[in-house]
């Protein structure tokens, strides 16, 4: 159960981290979606 806790801590400490570079991460990736779309 002790071990559960701390990779659920784990997990959102590492969605905030994720989180962070999502923006700009999701950008780049809808741009490169647009290109193989529109080529």
């Amino acid at each position: 159960l002790h071990i559960v806790v701390h990779v659920s801590e784990n997990r959102l400490l590492w969605r905030k981290f994720a989180y962070r570079g999502s923006r700009e991460r999701k950008q780049t990736a809808v741009a490169k979606i647009c290109i193989s779309w529109f080529t």
